[in-house]
């Protein structure tokens, strides 16, 4: 009887634990990319997207709240980073999604719109 319980309670338990982390966003931003800088120091922010003035996420440095990175060693980069760049050049609408890392706003999800 007690198995029968524990089953039906790790579904629960593991939906409540997932849940948590896929909706970890510290900032949602939309709008069309306006700049793209990129630095040549590896892991310092090496990709910079602004949406205008849009603030990307809320952070302890002001300053880089309206800007989001990605570093070449991140997961999926040049996909990422290509992603971007088209829809830069094609004056798409984008909607990135990043938490606080490292003083900024780190990019993990893209999505463009048509």
């Amino acid at each position: 009887m007690k198995t029968a319980r524990t089953l039906v309670f790790i579904p629960i338990f593991l939906s409540l634990f997932i849940s948590r982390f896929a909706y970890a966003w510290d900032g949602v931003a939309t709008g069309v990319i306006s700049k793209i800088d990129t630095v040549n120091e590896t892991n310092n922010f090496e990709l910079r997207v602004f949406l205008g003035s849009t603030v990307m996420c809320n952070n302890t440095t002001p300053s880089m709240n309206t800007w989001g990175y990605l570093n070449s060693s991140d997961p999926n980069y040049k996909t990422t980073v290509a992603n971007l760049m088209v829809a830069f050049s094609a004056g798409k609408t984008v909607t990135i999604f990043t938490t606080n890392e490292g003083g900024g706003c780190h990019i993990h999800y893209v999505s463009v719109q048509a």
